[in-house]
Parts: C-alpha cells; structure tokens; sequence
C-alpha cells in the first residue's frame, strides 16, 4: 500500500499537468518534439484556431493532496474527551461501564457461576455443549471448547470467552451480560480463573 501511495505522488503532478495542458488546447493543437529536452524544437501547426498558440511552463507548484504517511507510524484512536456527559447517549451492549463498587476477591463458585447459570448454560451446560463448551464447572471451563482454550488465566485480554461477550457475540439468546457481570468475570480471569 505505502509503495502505491509513493508511485502516485510520484507521478500524480506529472499526469495531472498533461491534464490540464490538454484542457487547455481543448484537443485543437499538438506538441511535436524531435529531443523532448530542448524546448527550442517545439513547435505547433500554424492553422489551429487557437487564441494563444505557445505553451509557456509555468513555475506553479501543484501540491500534493495525498497525506503523508511514514510506514513506521502507528494508529492511535482519538483520546475521549473527559468533559463530554455521556449519561444521555443509549448505551449498546458491547458497551462496558466501571461497575458500580470496586470488585474485591473473585470465587468462581460465588460469583461467576451464578452469571454462567444466568445466562450461558442453556447452551453451553450439563446437557447441551454447543461447539464442545461447558460452562456449569470451572474444569469444564478452562478444557475449552473444540476449538481451544476460551480462558487464559490471567490474561482477560487474550481469553476468548471474555471477547464474544464484550463484543456482543454471546449470549446468542437471551440479554447481554451487564458491565458489572463483565467486571466479575475479567477480575475472575485477571486474578487467575481460580476454582474457589
């Protein structure tokens, strides 16, 4: 892509002159040069009917309207502004929120499984496993599914199971997972995916 973008601004001014110089004969003159180095030898037919027969270079510099990019440059998504009030904008579910108390100590037991149950193990239980995952237990959880693992202790980032629910993915039935319910599962995998 960036060796695309170094060929057009290379000859982009190029065309663009040959544009606008044959714009400006509107097609009624030709250009012949016998060393196209040597201005002297050009030369235009004499019957044409245009006002201003000479073509005079001109010193203007067309400037480049493509942005430069320098390849080692990195993306970095605009900083939000802490000022703006947010509370009357609809919230989406993959929007997530600080939950309303700081979370203390995770149990898998206490805290994510009734958010399992709640939500997950319809599909994802004792007696059904969509794509071989179960979540009723914290051993079935951390086998995966079959197409890997869905936790990483600590690591919510790269745990699958964390992703499809802040995108939005999953649940597939049923409402979104609140921001409070995702703090709880993130500070469970954060602090280990322990069976407690």
């Amino acid at each position: 892509m960036v060796q695309v973008k170094s060929t057009f601004r290379i000859f982009f001014p190029s065309i663009l002159f040959i544009l606008l110089a044959l714009s400006a004969c509107q097609g009624q003159a030709t250009l012949t040069a016998t060393n196209p180095t040597d201005e002297s030898e050009f030369s235009m037919p004499t019957d044409t009917a245009v006002d201003n027969p000479t073509i005079e270079p001109t010193d203007t510099v067309i400037p480049d309207p493509s942005p430069t990019v320098n390849p080692t440059d990195t993306f970095e998504p605009p900083t939000p502004d802490p000022e703006v009030d947010e509370t009357n904008t609809p919230s989406s579910p993959t929007e997530t929120k600080a939950p309303s108390e700081p979370i203390g100590e995770v149990s898998f037991e206490n805290d994510v499984l009734p958010i399992f149950q709640n939500s997950c193990t319809r599909c994802h239980g004792s007696s059904k496993a969509e794509e071989g995952l179960r979540l009723n237990t914290n051993a079935n959880v951390m086998l995966g599914s079959e197409d890997g693992p869905v936790v990483i202790p600590g690591d919510p980032d790269g745990s699958l199971l964390l992703q499809v629910i802040i995108d939005g993915s999953m649940p597939k039935r049923g409402e979104a997972l609140t921001p409070d319910e995702i703090e709880i599962i993130k500070a469970w995998i954060l602090a280990g995916a322990q069976d407690n």
